[in-house]
């Protein structure tokens, strides 16, 4: 992968046209390979072939508990920018699709995003203070445990306060 990802940057210095695309696929396979310790037979093609929402859920897939906002930092932003690039406003749907997706059947991980995006924070995983409040919602209503009801309150703390905007 280095070495494909080296010829294909060098390739977009020399301002070679339709490099962008396969540029972010190696760096998301390399992401996977190397250091998400991902299936290591995942091919190019196969990665090509996956969806957004697949890619991510497989960068975040490995994560720990105690790694996971490093994790969400190191690989799901990145990532979530690359998407962005190619696709302008599709960052914001894949993140929701994913947290709330999440959501449904547990509210740790969602909520591990929501306490690193509070109001307050200088870097913030979701730095939209609209959309902070609408995917919170959403992950809350989506939860179908009966069990997380202290995780709810939780989340609601992370939201910013009564007044804003």
């Amino acid at each position: 992968v280095d070495c494909a990802l080296s010829l294909i940057r060098l390739g977009m210095e020399r301002n070679i046209p339709g490099l962008l695309v396969l540029c972010d696929n190696l760096v998301t396979l390399e992401a996977l390979v190397y250091e998400a310790g991902c299936d290591l037979t995942l091919t190019l093609k196969e990665l090509q072939q996956m969806k957004d929402i697949e890619k991510l859920r497989l960068l975040m897939n490995s994560c720990s508990e105690d790694n996971y906002v490093t994790s969400a930092y190191q690989w799901m932003v990145p990532f979530l920018h690359r998407c962005e690039k190619q696709s302008p406003g599709v960052a914001n749907e894949l993140l929701k699709e994913y947290l709330v997706t999440l959501a449904k059947g547990d509210l740790k991980f969602p909520l591990k995003i929501f306490q690193h995006s509070k109001p307050d924070l200088q870097q913030k995983i979701i730095p939209d203070q609209d959309q902070l409040m609408a995917v919170a919602l959403e992950c809350i209503y989506n939860c179908e445990r009966n069990d997380q009801l202290a995780l709810c309150y939780d989340l609601l703390e992370c939201l910013p306060q009564r007044g804003y905007g």
